[in-house]
């Protein structure tokens, strides 16, 4: 006996031998590991981010290849670069046949409304994220090109979110995922995409979790991290290394000072008040668009005329695009125009080394026109968008941002003990405070600047300048630029604190029911009686001392109804669940679901420290409490 023990387990110098009934148990767990659904953040789950991050670089590649084949067509073929003289006439066609191009494709062959990627994705994954279907990133990808390249005011951040996200719907409809699950792989294709077009994995991770899923938990990060990694490693595979904004070698030479904090503090509130003043213009242009009495295929053509008329006002009272950009500075996203505010020599006047026609007139001329530059920037986006354009708010904030903290630097080089400054620096800071204050996002912000910029030296001012432009733009509002859309459709927004807010209340504040008590030796015919009085079919059952024995469910209780001849044989201990436990009323609303979760119960008993039973509590009066205490942290 003993010989043959050690010879099936292998041991003793015998040969190592598996029974095939070991194998047919490795094969089975196998099996069930592959078809079983994704759930959670083990490694299935963490493969399927990897897969959807990756596609989601891949796309990201292609809609950025489209976007700049659009802008060569519209300003190269068409336009060839130049608007002196009478060819600054251009500037009116271009934007124009871009939004024409845009309302034929949606009307007529998108058959669908205007939207700007953002708002929609999280729409989908509140109401059914079954309806990010690919044309819908296939068609996004061909309006939002037509938009940017011809010179429409807005960016390709939203338009790739959206894009991304769709990328996430289409894989989960390969695999088998729970509701939950495909949530979150929606949202990793959205933080790939916005990650790889940004090449910035840690702000495209952050806002994922910080605007579209508003939880931060690990079971959620884990995949969009993966995710987020792939987009950009698979970016990188077709695009270098480099940040978008390389900042300049001579802005190292003006590093920040802490004891000139107060002018940052300036900016953050200054930049609060844009934020609002942005997401303000941006729906009341977009709510007086629709009501237009024009045709809906016609009105991004008719807003793209209005953009082209502010662009050739625009170059007739301060000249050509400066920098290296040509067309008017508020003109498709503006990268160029922020990487030129960046450098400190484009603030050097009066016979400096002045790298624009504008800088190199006068100081009051060129402070004139940045604020011009940044009132045409909202009123082009809002324009742009609001008749029907396809595009994201990103980059527009971030051109405002830029545009308003240079304008206030040179403020502040005026005063004395301040000449040191350059306002590059508060360009710099100022996009993460204008982001931060539209969108209400300040850690994606000033995460974002710092990624996109490489530059480690600002971080401070632009966490300070962010958290500010944030509160500011709160006390005007508690909607951000995407939110107010999302609750004119009747999506609320939870606060991004949900857990901490369960955690936080207990459900003794919940309103009780008071309970119906019977005991295990009851006759069951007493339960229809206690029904018809109290109006009830769900009954707490106590022991003789009046201590939680269990609970008596309306659904166990209809089935023995149908067969009414079983009733009087019947006590209530043959009915009652023994396995429900009580909630106590000192636990957190975050325990009372678990636990009615886990049970499948639509009512629970409520008891005191001493096991005494308080009241009932339903499911139903648990979420309503649930959703008033998130709806008073917003």
């Amino acid at each position: 006996m003993v010989g043959e023990t050690l010879h099936s387990r292998g041991c003793a110098g015998h040969e190592c031998r598996v029974r095939p009934s070991a194998m047919r148990k490795i094969w089975s767990k196998i099996e069930r590991s592959l078809t079983a659904p994704i759930e959670g953040p083990g490694w299935a789950m963490l493969v399927a981010a990897a897969i959807v991050g990756a596609l989601a670089g891949l796309v990201a590649v292609v809609f950025d290849s489209l976007v700049r084949l659009s802008e060569s067509f519209f300003f190269g073929s068409i336009a060839h670069h130049t608007f002196t003289g009478w060819k600054i006439l251009f500037l009116l066609p271009l934007p124009a046949l871009g939004g024409l191009g845009v309302g034929l494709f949606t009307v007529y062959v998108a058959r669908a409304k205007p939207g700007h990627g953002i708002p929609d994705v999280v729409e989908a994954l509140a109401r059914d994220p079954a309806s990010l279907r690919g044309r819908t990133g296939l068609y996004k990808m061909i309006t939002a090109s037509l938009t940017i390249g011809s010179g429409g005011s807005a960016g390709q951040e939203g338009p790739i979110v959206q894009i991304g996200a769709v990328v996430g719907a289409v894989v989960t409809r390969l695999i088998t995922v729970n509701r939950e699950s495909r949530n979150t792989l929606v949202a990793c294709g959205a933080a790939a995409g916005l990650a790889a077009i940004f090449n910035a994995p840690l702000a495209g991770f952050v806002f994922v979790l910080e605007i579209i899923l508003r939880d931060f938990s690990l079971r959620r990060s884990m995949p969009v991290v993966v995710a987020a990694v792939m987009g950009v490693a698979t970016c990188r595979l077709f695009h270098p290394d480099t940040p978008i904004f390389a900042v300049p070698t001579a802005l190292h030479n003006y590093p920040f000072a802490y004891h000139k904090i107060v002018p940052f503090i300036v900016l953050g509130l200054l930049c609060g008040v844009m934020g609002y003043a942005f997401t303000a213009s941006y729906h009341w242009f977009e709510h007086k668009w629709s009501k237009l009495p024009v045709h809906p295929a016609l009105r991004p053509a008719l807003g793209g005329v209005v953009l082209g008329v502010m662009g050739i006002i625009f170059v007739l009272g301060f000249g050509l695009g400066q920098g290296s950009y040509e067309p008017p500075v508020f003109f498709a996203n503006g990268y160029p125009v922020i990487h030129w505010l960046f450098d400190p020599r484009t603030y050097v006047f009066h016979g400096g080394t002045a790298t624009t026609q504008a800088a190199s007139q006068s100081w009051g001329l060129f402070l004139a026109f940045l604020l011009a530059a940044l009132v045409c920037k909202v009123v082009g986006t809002s324009m742009t968008l609001g008749s029907g354009g396809s595009g994201g708010l990103f980059a527009p904030s971030l051109f405002m941002g830029a545009t308003l903290g240079g304008a206030l630097g040179m403020v502040v080089q005026l005063i004395p003990g301040f000449h040191d400054v350059t306002p590059a620096n508060f360009a710099v800071v100022g996009m993460a405070g204008v982001l931060a204050g539209a969108v209400h996002c300040p850690m994606t912000s000033f995460l974002l600047v710092f990624e996109i910029t490489s530059d480690y030296r600002l971080i401070l001012p632009a966490m300070l300048v962010a958290v500010l432009a944030t509160s500011i733009s709160k006390l005007f509002t508690q909607d951000s630029i995407y939110t107010i859309t999302l609750r004119e459709h009747g999506v609320k927004m939870g606060a991004s604190t949900y857990m901490a807010v369960l955690r936080r209340i207990e459900v003794a504040a919940t309103a009780l029911a008071p309970a119906v008590i019977v005991h295990p030796q009851d006759p069951a015919e007493r339960l229809v009686d206690l029904s018809e009085k109290h109006n009830t079919w769900d009954f707490v059952v106590c022991d003789d001392q009046g201590h939680y024995a269990g609970l008596v469910l309306g659904d166990d209780l209809r089935p023995v109804l149908v067969e009414r001849e079983a009733l009087p044989v019947l006590i209530v201990g043959e009915l009652m669940r023994r396995d429900v436990p009580p909630v106590s009323a000192k636990e957190t609303l975050e325990d009372a679901l678990e636990k009615f979760t886990r049970h499948d119960a639509s009512c629970l008993a409520v008891v005191d420290g001493q096991d005494n039973v308080v009241g009932t509590v339903t499911r139903a009066k648990l979420m309503r409490q649930s959703l008033q205490a998130l709806e008073a942290e917003e």
